[in-house]
């Protein structure tokens, strides 16, 4: 009998060991999967609801609107970083960034790191208190909820 206990040990011994190699390498991949999904998602919420400049609904109308006004700075800057976010202003009125954004996210490949999702254009907490009408007061707050409610079964 006692060479049946020694036997079992050995061979839970042996599949901890290769549940903790399998572990060690599944879940931080998975982790990684998890994390591209959720800044995915995040991003391409925010440039989606993000309001881009129309002069036809400013209160002076298109007469108030700077000469060669071309709406979509704010949503062209949002940018993806690991670790600390930048503090650059992208001058581009291109309606990239959730494709540059998904080339960011598709290179990463450390789990367990911090993405940043960002836009350092001065008015961005301004366009999201409310300033302007295409998009309701608090619309990052909204699109945060949004993701985080589409992963609250996890």
């Amino acid at each position: 009998m006692a060479g049946e206990f020694v036997k079992i040990d050995v061979a839970v011994s042996k599949f901890n060991k290769e549940l903790t190699t399998v572990s060690n390498k599944l879940i931080p991949a998975q982790a990684l999967k998890f994390q591209k999904l959720v800044a995915f998602q995040t991003l391409t919420g925010l440039v989606k609801k993000n309001p881009v400049g129309n002069p036809t609904k400013w209160k002076g109308g298109r007469a108030s609107a700077p000469a060669g006004y071309v709406g979509g700075r704010s949503r062209a800057n949002w940018q993806i970083q690991l670790s600390v976010p930048n503090t650059s202003v992208i001058d581009s009125t291109s309606n990239n960034a959730v494709a540059t954004g998904a080339t960011e996210i598709a290179g990463i490949n450390i789990s367990f790191n911090i993405i940043w999702i960002f836009n350092n254009v001065p008015y961005i907490n301004a366009l999201n208190r409310g300033h302007s009408k295409q998009a309701p007061a608090g619309w990052v707050n909204l699109t945060l909820l949004e993701v985080q409610a589409g992963f609250g079964s996890i």
